[in-house]
């Protein structure tokens, strides 16, 4: 059996491949397909994953040489036991069978629909009093709305304690700040904070003192400010050979200090101060420091020193207690907005995926959305605890192998809700179950939503330490199939040179990066490339050099892809904006677009209905009249501003959001120019944000303003164009040409703002805090020693976002920034460029066009040995799509199975009788015996009778079996024909859809005769029908009509399988039973097309 296995696969080495190959290497040696688990990140990434299993198996079962191939790149030899059935082709058809038979069963998909699956499967296990509702994202943040605005109505309602409360609560969390918005304010502490909340609910982890020092609270001033800042300046004038420009320099700090109003910007002069007594605090603790002050050493002894440790406490003492008094604040917000929100949305059977998840992790949060009154009841939390070991078990008993993609991205939640099946895995004493799983932590950029890239070797440590073997093995893949040899130097250089990591970074985030490198290697010598460092001029932007750089290499002529990544979604907007208008070059920015902002018709449609919820609104019903709506309403007679109201509040309250704009849509839609298809297909997309919006079941026209004005889509992928996205888009791309035109801005070691969360080892959060600034925090040992983890933290982040950036890249790699200034201390990725690529500025020509060149590595001319493709076929063209025609498609398939189609009269007496099970149970065994015969004679008898018996089958169901096998008018059905070549399908499955009808069914038989070519020429049907028809029934070929329906959607199925016209398939119902008193058959029944 295989080993388990950590794979750290750099960029481009085979991921994909890697897990692909595992799973095949599982199915070789015997693994039902249905017990084993593979989970990834998204849709697309699982969608490819099963394709990937699929086509390589469908091209290892198309001959012997391309089985012994497949065998070979699955190592075969290595893991075959001698039982162990050889890796022929008509093993990997056996295979592929059974992968595709058990589709419908397979577990390849993403983390969160597994966890989704578990809770539907587990409902009263967990607490839940049934069904639930998935929210999508979108709706996700209409719904939070909804419970601030609630927020806000009961913080004004006439509960004068709850409004006091509130208002409290409020002020506490903006301790200091002058805000005007109260409702931003609540949006951002929900936004940036409630997954915190979820995660620490107890209120005496935010800004509790005690958990935080838990040694004491070390600053307690002993004066108040005044009377520290006046024993300082006097002390201060006692110090002798002090210059009268740093005695001026003492004054200011005096006065700093004196006029700052905590909350308010921190003065220079105190920042100063703090600065300067930071750097010798604990000389100043002991008694005796030295300070520089204007670039002078002045010594602070006896009581100067004691007035400057006096007055430093005070200072970060009242910052720190603004601070704390802000953590607890903003706790109390969000736990009123948590009872709101849970009981409006969760309480009503709606959960997010967050909320699924934190039902499954056991110990970290999950009571919270348990707020029953027996929710902290120990006894209810041990039979809770239990219940959940309970669905582990059940859960461990369906799976045998683990393999999971992306495990650097993986939260420390995840982890947990499947660590209890891991270890089940991990401690089997029959060693036949395995684990896998794959990532790069060196592409670790989800961290800010919850990824713990540490676990990739925690999880490793834990399991091999002490077991004295490596039962985790771990193998690194660092050679790169996706990028050229200078592509991959570039990358070397940058990203290997460890000294330059320890100069300019965190000593953490350096040591840890180092740690990980391994240089990489590229495979693809045979691919041409260049990378280059290209400087835009002072008046270029970043537009404008892109669009320059892209019509010098004319990438998409020659057929190649091009990626442009950025940082941030408004630059991605704007270079694509630029790109198509100014440059006219085709391009999409695969970024969040505010459809109903980025176009005239959709605001106007906006105002129309801002203009219909509030008459009085001067500004809407003024921009309505120079739009083509205002012609629109005077020929509907609504003009006036209340007739205009009272339509559209009618259209909405009884029709909904989704009707009322599409209609509106709908009269729009002539006013538009013939060829505007750029507007008609946002009237389609807002339609379809209507639609979501209406599953909310609001009818709040405020509301839905508001979710319309934040709803955003993406450009769909299309081929022929430039797309134009952010580095955490691109992640798991590749381009043949990748341009970084924004590679400047802020420090990798950003220093951490706002809430922070201090975590154990164990990830349970130990306290939050809202942090204050640098100068004050850097005094204390604890929050300088958390503050310098997360920016550590942040930097590798930082690092590996670049590092996914760069890997993009597979012939051409362009780097678009100003080389830093030769004083810069910035901690930036231009800098760590400098530092390796060691620039020389000159001259570089790409394509003819001029450029300012900071570096260069290979061919500069490589794409012109390109040879030019066609378009491809589906380049991009802006499309109409009407309106109801995208709700169709957007909505769930009908779902049909053939025996549904089946016509018949049902006797009164049957009807309330009850299914015969035994009848039931007794056609299966049928259909199954006769499943086993592929062609009959004679000589085979004993044979297929023994694998009946070995299947268990009933004997009456084998003899009704063996009577249709050997009466002569069944046998064009079951024995091989005299001339041609046939192959028969028995039992097989089969799912198609056809006129938008998803349609499941399984063939009994089915005949499939081929030409001399090897092509498909013809199909015969054959269903098998046990019922039981006797002479008193109309006639059995009455019977066999009763199912014309079913075989009329079987002939479409082989149609659409076979790739045959109707007229070439037949179909025939068998009934295997026999009629009339002489037990014959009845002949087969043919039942063509009505």
């Amino acid at each position: 059996m295989l080993e388990h296995e950590m794979i750290l696969a750099s960029a481009g080495s085979g991921k994909t491949y890697a897990l692909t190959t595992r799973f095949l290497r599982l199915l070789l040696l015997g693994a039902p397909p249905e017990r084993i688990v593979a989970l990834t990140f998204t849709r697309k990434a699982a969608g490819e994953f099963s394709d990937k299993i699929l086509s390589r198996l469908a091209e290892a079962a198309a001959s012997p040489e391309n089985a012994a191939k497949a065998a070979a790149e699955l190592r075969f030899d290595e893991i075959a036991g001698p039982d162990t059935p050889p890796a022929d082709q008509a093993r990997f058809r056996r295979i592929l069978r059974d992968v595709i038979e058990a589709l419908p069963r397979l577990t390849l998909g993403t983390f969160d629909a597994f966890f989704a699956r578990i809770i539907r499967s587990f409902p009263l296990e967990l607490g839940l009093g049934g069904d639930f509702e998935l929210l999508d994202e979108t709706i996700e943040s209409a719904i939070r709305r909804q419970a601030l605005r609630e927020v806000l109505e009961s913080a004004g309602g006439s509960d004068e304690a709850a409004r006091s409360d509130f208002i409290e609560a409020f002020k506490r969390s903006t301790f200091g700040q002058e805000t005007s918005r109260l409702g931003s304010k609540l949006d951002e502490f929900v936004t940036k904070y409630h997954q915190i909340f979820l995660d620490a609910p107890d209120p005496g982890a935010w800004g509790d003192p005690g958990r935080i020092w838990p040694g004491g609270y070390p600053w307690q001033p002993t004066v108040d400010r005044a009377e520290a800042i006046a024993a300082f300046h006097t002390a201060a004038a006692t110090i002798p050979d002090v210059e009268d420009k740093h005695r001026q320099r003492i004054e200011s700090i005096c006065i700093d200090a004196a006029d700052w109003a905590v909350g308010a910007k921190t003065p220079k002069e105190v920042n100063y101060l703090l600065n300067n007594a930071a750097k010798a605090w604990p000389e100043i603790l002991a008694g005796s420091a030295t300070l520089k002050i204007e670039w002078k050493k002045i010594h602070f002894d006896g009581p100067a020193c004691q007035a400057l440790r006096a007055l430093v406490t005070c200072l970060v003492a009242e910052a720190l207690e603004r601070h704390l008094t802000m953590t607890a604040g903003i706790h109390a917000i969000l736990r009123r907005y948590e009872a709101i929100y849970d009981q409006r949305v969760r309480r009503q059977g709606t959960l997010t995926f967050a909320d699924i998840l934190r039902l499954l992790t056991p110990g970290h949060g999950a009571p919270l959305l348990r707020q029953g009154r027996d929710a902290d009841d120990p006894a209810e939390a041990e039979a809770r605890d239990t219940r959940r070991l309970m669905i582990d078990w059940r859960l461990d008993g369906r799976f045998d192998h683990w393999l999971l993609d992306e495990f650097q991205d993986t939260s420390f939640a995840q982890w947990s809700a499947l660590q209890n099946l891991i270890d089940e895995v991990i401690q089997d004493p029959s060693c036949t179950r395995t684990f896998f799983f794959v990532g790069d932590v060196k592409q670790a950029i989800y961290g800010w939503r919850g990824g713990d890239s540490r676990l990739f070797g925690d999880i490793a440590r834990r399991y091999n330490q002490g077991a004295g073997r490596e039962v985790i093995r771990t193998r690194p893949l660092d050679k790169s199939w996706r990028s050229a040899q200078p592509i991959i130097d570039v990358v070397n250089t940058v990203f290997g040179d460890a000294p330059a990591m320890r100069d300019l970074f965190p000593a953490a985030a350096a040591e840890r990066w180092t740690a990980e490198w391994r240089d990489h290697e590229t495979v693809r010598h045979d691919l041409a490339g260049h990378a280059a460092w290209l400087s835009p001029s002072e008046s270029e932007p970043p537009e404008t050099i892109t669009a320059r750089l892209i019509q010098a290499i004319d990438p998409l002529s020659r057929g190649l892809t091009v990626g442009v990544l950025t940082r941030k979604n408004k630059t991605a907007s704007t270079i694509a904006d630029h790109l198509r208008r100014e440059a006219g070059i085709p391009a999409v920015a695969e970024s969040d677009l505010y459809i109903c902002r980025d176009n005239p018709a959709s605001a106007a449609m906006l105002d129309l209905f801002r203009a219909a919820a509030h008459p009085d609104h001067s500004i809407a019903s003024r921009h309505l009249s120079f739009t083509p709506l205002q012609n629109l309403l005077e020929r509907e007679g609504l003009a006036h501003p209340a007739a205009r109201t009272r339509q559209l509040l009618r259209e909405v309250h009884t029709e909904g959001f989704e009707a009322t704009l599409e209609r509106w849509w709908e009269r729009l839609d002539a006013c538009l120019a013939p060829d505007d298809a750029f507007t008609r297909l946002r009237g389609t997309q807002m339609i379809e944000a209507a639609r979501l919006f209406d599953q909310t079941a609001s009818r709040d026209i405020d509301a839905f303003i508001e979710f319309m004005e934040n709803y955003t889509l993406r450009d769909t992928e299309s081929a022929g164009v430039v797309r134009v996205m952010t580095i955490h888009k691109s992640k798991g791309l590749g381009f043949d040409v990748v341009i970084l035109p924004e590679l400047g801005g802020n420090s990798l070691a950003e220093d951490p703002k706002e809430i922070t969360v201090k975590r154990a080892e164990d990830r349970s959060v130990e306290w939050v805090l809202h942090l204050p600034p640098k100068p004050f925090r850097q005094l204390d040992p604890t929050l300088a020693t958390h503050a310098e983890a997360v920016a550590a933290d942040k930097c590798y982040e930082q690092l590996a976002l670049y590092y996914v950036a760069l890997t993009r890249a597979k012939q051409g790699l362009y780097l678009v920034t100003e080389a830093p200034k030769p004083r810069s201390r910035s901690i930036n990725f231009p800098r760590l460029l400098a530092t390796t690529l060691n620039p020389e500025p000159g001259e570089l020509t790409i394509g003819g066009e001029p450029f300012t060149c900071l570096y260069s590595v290979g061919d500069d001319a490589w794409f012109e040995h390109v040879t030019p493709e066609p378009p491809a076929a589906d380049t991009f063209q802006p499309a109409t799509i009407p309106a109801r025609a995208a709700r169709r498609l957007t909505g769930r398939l009908l779902s049909k199975r053939p025996s549904g189609e089946e016509s018949r009269t049902i006797p009164g007496r049957l009807l309330f009788a009850g299914r015969d099970r035994a009848a039931l149970d007794h056609g299966s065994a049928v259909h199954a015996a006769l499943a086993l015969v592929e062609w009959w004679s004679p000589e085979n008898r004993d044979a297929w009778q023994a694998a009946a018996a070995a299947a268990g089958l009933p004997p009456e169901a084998v003899a009704e079996a063996l009577a249709c096998l050997e009466d002569e008018q069944f046998a064009a059905i079951f024995r091989p024909p005299a001339a041609g070549r046939a192959e028969v399908w028995r039992e097989r499955k089969f799912e198609v859809v056809i006129d938008e009808t998803w349609i499941t069914g399984v063939f009994d038989r089915v005949l499939i005769h081929r030409d001399a070519e090897g092509r498909i020429a013809a199909a015969d049907i054959v269903d098998f029908k046990t019922d039981r028809i006797d002479d008193s029934d109309t006639s059995w070929r009455e019977a066999a009509a009763h199912y014309r329906g079913q075989l009329a959607l079987y002939r479409q199925a082989a149609a659409r399988l076979t790739g045959l016209p109707a007229d070439k398939i037949t179909t025939a119902i068998l009934l295997t039973h026999p009629i009339g008193p002489d037990h014959r058959h009845a002949p087969p029944q043919r039942l063509d097309p009505a």
